[in-house]
């Protein structure tokens, strides 16, 4: 059970943080075809497209430009496929940027996930143990206080993530003092 609430939260971390977040190699499109494949690892799915940049790859390079998925473009869906909404008409380099989600009961997981992480999952694991109410037969380990205590350390964890996620620096603490003027 305890295995079980750390897959289901280091899942639901990536989720809500989407702090797997990966540029996979670039391809290039051909003209009238609107399908392509992702190279997505195993046992790995997309959950959400960050960007895609195309760039017209033609003698001459010309601006680029940056599809986002609140465009509707494109779609692309969990196994990988990404799919324009018009069939490129011309050869342009894609480069898409996607934030990957295990499995679900997945048992392998990125290192640095669980090492930089690992006290928010464990946090999130402890608060889905301890909200388990077990319906008309309490659990021993039901504890509704203890679970708003480690809701409250997951929440936290996944706030510093997406802290980190966005402008790529780490939360912390800074503590001035003031020196007397002389």
């Amino acid at each position: 059970m305890q295995k079980q609430s750390l897959r289901k939260m280091a899942r639901q971390f990536c989720i809500d943080t989407g702090v797997w977040r990966e540029t996979l190699d670039s391809f290039n499109t051909a003209a009238g075809t609107a399908e392509y494949s992702l190279d997505v690892p195993a046992p790995y799915v997309v959950s959400t497209v960050a960007q895609v940049y195309v760039h017209r790859v033609l003698g001459i390079r010309e601006a680029g430009s940056t599809l986002n998925s609140s465009e509707t473009r494109y779609t692309i869906s969990q196994e990988g496929k990404i799919k324009f909404k018009d069939a490129p008409t011309s050869v342009y380099a894609v480069i898409p940027d996607v934030v990957f989600v295990p499995i679900r009961n997945s048992v392998t997981y990125i290192d640095w996930i669980i090492t930089r992480w690992g006290d928010a999952i464990a946090a999130g694991a402890l608060f889905d143990l301890k909200s388990m109410s077990g319906g008309k037969m309490l659990v021993p380990w039901y504890d509704p206080g203890g679970a708003e205590k480690y809701e409250a350390e997951y929440l936290a964890g996944v706030a510093r993530a997406k802290v980190e996620n966005i402008d790529g620096r780490e939360s912390g603490n800074v503590t001035i003092q003031l020196l007397p003027f002389v």
